[in-house]
């Protein structure tokens, strides 16, 4: 008896070559084994990798929101604190966009009333970056003694007024941002 012809498999066919893809410059490649995509590529139907446009996208988007979102935590957390240091300071006023605070009269300023409401108070901030607010209307060393009262996690700046617009106030330029907090009491000159 003869023997049987055992049924042989049929050779596999040779796995197809990727079309060459031209230089895509900062467009990404699609993976080696995308052949239906580097098909596409080089026939000029499509010019990137879908999958990899689209996660950085999503990327970009899930950033954008949590950007977004620390900003509105920030403006709040500000607005709060002012809020509360306006409660406790009448003679002073929200100014532009309610991230300032201005005096309400035009004479003379009730400097040692803002900071007396300032010291105790304490800062809710629930994103962990410095907070920051515009005081009209004090000199810069008397931006010093506020930020002395104020509490860690937020700072007071200068911003225009008539009052803090003199010669003295000039030559205490390079105080604008001195932090008694950090670097100590400034020394009386």
């Amino acid at each position: 008896m003869a023997k049987s012809q055992r049924a042989q498999k049929e050779a596999r066919k040779a796995p197809q070559p990727i079309p060459p893809i031209p230089e895509l410059g900062a467009l990404h490649k699609p993976r080696k084994g995308n052949r239906r995509a580097a098909k596409l590529i080089a026939d000029g139907v499509r010019l990137w990798d879908r999958r990899h446009v689209e996660r950085r996208a999503r990327r970009r988007a899930i950033a954008q929101s949590d950007a977004e979102e620390a900003r509105r935590n920030r403006e709040r957390a500000t607005e709060n604190f002012l809020q509360e240091l306006l409660q406790r300071a009448p003679s002073w006023k929200a100014a532009y966009r309610r991230v300032s605070i201005e005096p309400r009269t035009e004479g003379d300023v009730p400097v040692e009333e803002l900071i007396a409401a300032a010291e105790g108070l304490s800062l809710e901030n629930p994103t962990g970056e410095e907070l920051y607010f515009n005081v009209a209307g004090l000199t810069f060393r008397e931006h010093i003694r506020l930020r002395a009262a104020l509490p860690l996690g937020i700072t007071s700046y200068f911003s225009y007024h008539p009052r803090s617009s003199t010669p003295e106030n000039a030559q205490d330029f390079n105080l604008h941002s001195y932090d008694p907090r950090e670097r100590g009491a400034l020394s009386e000159d």
